[in-house]
């Protein structure tokens, strides 16, 4: 599970080396793609953060052998200052 503390603006995926964010950020330095979904490969996930309010932000990953576990993780995490 992957959160943050400011809004997403653009989420996407692709496929590592073909049509992975890397590979059209360096075209632009725009996020102006967006894919749903890649199967059975090798993937990368990109996203955009709205930074209009603030600069600062936190960032998390979690992991638990239900989703419900590793959302209640990230949220948990997420609530506590970074300074913490």
């Amino acid at each position: 599970m992957l959160g943050v503390t400011v809004p997403f603006t653009c989420l996407s995926c692709g496929y590592i080396g073909q049509s992975n964010s890397w590979t059209y950020l360096t075209h632009d330095f725009q996020m102006d793609w967006e894919f749903d979904s890649t199967l059975d490969s090798k993937l990368a996930l990109t996203g955009e953060l709205n930074l209009d309010q603030n600069y600062e932000f936190t960032l998390g990953l979690s992991f638990g052998k239900t989703l419900h576990n590793a959302i209640s993780t990230l949220f948990q995490s997420l609530n506590i200052p970074f300074e913490h």
